[in-house]
């Protein structure tokens, strides 16, 4: 039996988008859902540096349609069946469905948006170990849907701490691109970004926000992620 406090506990671990980034040097380059790349010098912490790209300028993202599945194998049994010579028994009336069962081919829309496979993401609420016992936990499992198709493998992962400097600009729900852009990096409703332009919410020392671009879809702030709901998905303002 579980107390009704145990069933209200929620996790207290909040993180930024995953975000695709390249090594460049002892640089990591990282691109925002908004086309700015976050410079960050790494060493045993994580330096913010700059930001490169002004905006309105966008990340451009490419699609491909894979289509995955196992009626592959059927059509690889049949031929061999064939030039075998071997007939179906009576008992065995067709081949395996591919409209349903375990046999069922799947359409995925994946869309490429890097050809990297390193991704970053800003972590709080936790501590360095609990993270790395997450993670060895995730890299043995693998994370998301499909992981039997080798979906969602996590092959290696580092922890940088950011400095104090970095801080400031910096945490799992925006970054402040160098000191004139803030760019939301995760899940917002509505009624949040509202009280940010109207200066209700105070993040930040700035005093003023002024929304210049927004994404809006369909989403969740917090668990249970899978009651979605209308949520800016990311939001680019100047700050002064």
């Amino acid at each position: 039996m579980l107390t009704s406090k145990e069933v209200e506990w929620r996790s207290k671990i909040q993180s930024s988008y995953l975000l695709p980034t390249i090594m460049d040097g002892k640089n990591l380059v990282v691109t925002t859902p908004m086309g700015f790349k976050a410079i960050f010098t790494v060493g045993i912490k994580a330096h913010y540096e700059l930001s490169q790209s002004q905006y309105p300028r966008r990340m451009e993202s490419s699609q491909i349609l894979l289509r995955l599945g196992r009626r592959d194998d059927i059509i690889k049994v049949e031929i061999l069946r064939k030039s075998l010579g071997i007939e179906l028994t009576r008992k065995i009336k067709a081949l395996p469905s591919s409209q349903s069962g375990p046999y069922k081919a799947v359409d995925y829309l994946v869309k490429i948006h890097t050809p990297n496979l390193m991704w970053v993401s800003v972590v709080e609420g936790t501590s360095k170990e609990k993270l790395e016992e997450l993670l060895s936990i995730l890299r043995k499992f693998g994370m998301g849907k499909k992981r039997n198709m080798g979906w969602g493998d996590l092959l290696d992962y580092h922890i940088y701490p950011l400095d104090r400097n970095s801080r400031s600009a910096i945490t799992s729900e925006y970054i402040i691109h160098n000191k004139k852009f803030l760019e939301t990096w995760r899940p917002w409703s509505p009624e949040k970004i509202a009280e940010l332009v109207k200066g209700s919410r105070r993040m930040t020392q700035y005093r003023k926000f002024s929304l210049l671009d927004s994404k809006i879809g369909y989403g969740a702030e917090k668990p249970p992620y899978w009651r979605r709901h209308l949520v800016i998905k990311s939001a680019l303002f100047q700050v002064s």
